[in-house]
């Protein structure tokens, strides 16, 4: 973003530019507010903008936006997350990486995500989809979010001078400045283009589906299932496949129980089922020759009508049923 236009917007627009500006990021769109916030800073310095009020109306504009994602992820569950994931440039990792801080830090987390690429925008739809309550994130989030813009908009006003500098340097260097902001974003779309196709490349495996696993079941040949959700996977969605195993992926190294004689079959509820198939790759990696994820994770199971067993009360709903089974926590609250 060129320093210059978004001064001379800031200039025109004030407290409303500065407002916009942080919405639209935090509701997805690539426009950085992080240069806005430190013009914005250097502008309360010389006294043109209010610094109090960029402040509050950057976090309220933080505070709508997360919220929005948060009803989203409470309404939709598992599935926003997967939608919002294929919106990064790290779809396949981006969950796995938001559930982690979730499970070490929980709620508190919701202080540094602004600070972490990636975990900004997934950690809302996350803590919603956990059925966390309402206070307790917008108390969380309001105080990563007034840190966020506090600290963006105090460096601006510290170093206002220095902005203003560069601000004059990149009014007279307008056109090469943007040459090279250009470059280094096109250099860098391309970096993770190629670690993408890397990230694929690894999991590339044969896949089963859910009809030859139920087929294996039925036939008797009792394959070992392996579930390796997150814990915080789990608790978005308490249920899972019948007799499945939960293990936990960091751990998956260190079990020596593991049969070598039977159908391992490893599942997740992620995009391109990328917690299962890096699961597999450990399992193989070890000497295991009969693994494989399964083809669309339990929600493949699940729309398929097959079994589904709830992991709080461990009850199965039989697959003629055309609505799962709702978990104790569910029912209470439709109750409610």
């Amino acid at each position: 973003m060129d320093m210059s236009n978004s001064g001379d917007l800031i200039h025109q627009y004030g407290l409303i530019f500065i407002f916009g500006n942080v919405l639209v990021e935090q509701l997805g769109l690539p426009i950085p507010s992080i240069p806005v916030l430190l013009l914005a800073g250097a502008a309360s310095a010389r006294g043109e903008i209010p610094l109090i009020g960029a402040f509050t109306l950057g976090v309220i504009a933080n505070l709508i936006a997360d919220s929005l994602w948060y009803e989203i992820g409470r309404k939709k569950g598992s599935k926003v997350l997967s939608i919002a994931c294929r919106i990064s440039l790290n779809p396949d990792s981006c969950v796995r990486q938001t559930e982690s801080f979730l499970e070490r830090w929980g709620f508190p987390s919701l202080i540094i995500a602004k600070f972490i690429p990636g975990f900004s925008m997934i950690a809302p739809p996350t803590v919603g989809s956990m059925k966390k309550p309402r206070y307790f994130f917008w108390f969380f989030d309001s105080l990563g979010s007034g840190l966020w813009i506090g600290i963006a908009l105090i460096s601006g006003f510290i170093f206002s001078d220095t902005i203003e500098r560069v601000t004059r340097g990149s009014f007279r260097f307008g056109q090469l400045a943007a040459a090279i902001v250009v470059v280094v974003l096109v250099l860098f779309i391309i970096v993770k283009y190629f670690q993408r196709q890397r990230f694929y490349q690894s999991l590339n495996m044969p896949r089963i589906s859910v009809d030859e696993l139920k087929k294996l079941i039925s036939e008797g040949h009792e394959p070992l299932i392996l579930d390796v959700r997150s814990e915080v996977a789990k608790s978005i969605d308490l249920a899972g496949i019948p007799g499945a195993r939960p293990v936990s992926l960091e751990n998956l190294s260190n079990l020596t129980d593991l049969p070598h004689d039977r159908e391992i079959i490893t599942y997740c509820n992620c995009p391109n089922e990328a917690s299962a198939a890096l699961a597999a790759r450990t399992l193989i990696n070890q000497g295991f020759r009969k693994v494989r994820p399964l083809k669309g994770g339990l929600d493949a199971w699940r729309e398929a009508r097959y079994p589904i067993e709830d992991l709080e009360t461990g009850s199965i709903a039989p697959r003629e049923s055309p609505i799962v089974i709702l978990s104790t926590r569910e029912s209470k609250e439709k109750e409610e």
